[in-house]
């Protein structure tokens, strides 16, 4: 689908109290596109907002996990942040605009009736801003979509999962702590465990994995860089999938 036209579509669809309804305009721009005149727009506002919002949705918050600065870009525990930075500039109609919330601590990007953040309390502290997002702009704890890194799923993979435990993830369990339920909807992304590397110099010695948060805040490897790739590509499009279609279709696309 088109970008632009995607973007259209999830700004009417998603009827929140901060929805889009500049149809005319837009439609306007995109009539060579969309293949309809603009007369028929103008004289059926109306119609087309009942159309496209005749199954109305919630107000979404996607939060992607990871740690705010410089030394912690591209990191495997940033997964989150990357997708999250590729899924605005693709729903939105432009560069994003990402605004610093500095009471919520987090930096935000408003589209339509989806606020997407990026938690700046550091991944252990998660919850925190998360919690206080979602109860600013009154979203309901099933409507909080929270993406992030997954060491038990081999890199590349997602899953995609109503409630449940912390699976071991810091950033998840704050959520669960400050929210006071585990409701939220995740987008988990695997990024593997690495290789087993030798311990020791003598011969006989075991092999074992890096430990979990040297791993995690490693960066990926150039050898790992198509993997890295197709997992926002993919991860990005989960998302859509599910804001667009449903979080079942999501579900039995890419699980």
């Amino acid at each position: 689908m088109n970008d632009r036209i995607f973007a259209f579509i999830l700004r009417v669809r998603i009827c929140g109290e901060n929805a889009v309804f500049s149809i005319v305009d837009t439609m306007k721009n995109m009539r060579f596109e969309a293949n309809l005149p603009v007369g028929l727009i103008s004289s059926n506002y109306l119609l087309f907002r009942h159309l496209l919002c005749h199954n109305k949705v919630a107000m979404k918050l996607i939060v992607g996990l990871g740690n705010p600065g410089t030394s912690y870009e591209d990191t495997r525990h940033n997964i989150g942040f990357m997708v999250v930075d590729k899924l605005a500039r693709e729903i939105g109609t432009g560069s994003p605009v990402w605004e610093e919330d500095q009471k919520r601590n987090a930096l935000v990007a408003k589209i339509g009736g989806v606020i997407i953040a990026k938690p700046m309390t550091f991944m252990n502290n998660s919850g925190i801003a998360v919690a206080s997002l979602a109860s600013y702009y009154k979203i309901n704890k099933v409507d909080v979509w929270v993406i992030h890194d997954d060491i038990d799923l081999p890199i590349g993979k997602i899953r995609i999962r109503k409630g449940g435990g912390t699976g071991g993830h810091n950033g998840v369990d704050s959520i669960i702590k400050s929210l006071g339920n585990d409701a939220f909807i995740r987008v988990r992304l695997g990024i593997g465990r690495g290789k087993k590397e030798k311990v020791g110099e003598e011969k006989g010695d075991r092999e074992r994995h890096r430990s979990v948060v040297d791993f995690v805040l490693s960066r990926f490897t150039q050898h790992e860089a198509g993997d890295l790739k197709k997992l926002i590509k993919h991860g990005t499009e989960a998302v859509r999938i599910a804001l667009t279609k449903g979080l079942d279709k999501a579900m039995n696309r890419f699980n």
